[in-house]
Formats: C-alpha cells, structure tokens, sequence
C-alpha cells in the first residue's frame, strides 16, 4: 500500500504544479504505474476471493493494532 499511496501523492502533485513537459510526464508515468500495480495485485485477490468461497480464510487480529495486527491465511491443499 506504500506505493499506491507513494504514486496518487505523485499524480497529486503534478496535477497541482503548472503543465509543462515534466509535470505532464510524472502524471502519465503515475498514473501507469498506479494501473500495473493493480494489475499484479489481481493474482492475489483473485486467490483469496476462491479461497474465501472454499471456506479455507481464516482472518484474526485488528486492522488498527500493533500487538495483534490484521492476518489472514489461506488453508492449502
């Protein structure tokens, strides 16, 4: 997630900074990272959406705890 919020920081910036070849640059190249991140992102969602259809997720913890933070694990085969 760092770098998904690495990259709209990125995009906000050079939206905000007056157009010219560099801002328009750091926007388009941004915004293509952002979308290839996603894209490999989908093996993974993908996984966990079959996994949580089997009933094979088990998910503990909090999202807003440190001592006990956020896990979810896939049962394999």
């Amino acid at each position: 997630m760092p770098v998904a919020s690495l990259l709209f920081f990125f995009m906000i910036i050079a939206s905000l900074a007056p157009r010219g070849r560099c801002s328009s640059k750091i926007l388009r190249l941004s915004g293509i990272l952002l979308i290839l991140w996603v894209i490999g992102l989908l093996p993974a969602w993908l996984e966990l959406e079959e996994a949580m259809k089997a009933g094979a997720v088990i998910v503990s913890g909090s999202k807003i705890s440190f001592k006990n933070p956020l896990r979810v694990v896939i049962a394999k085969k």
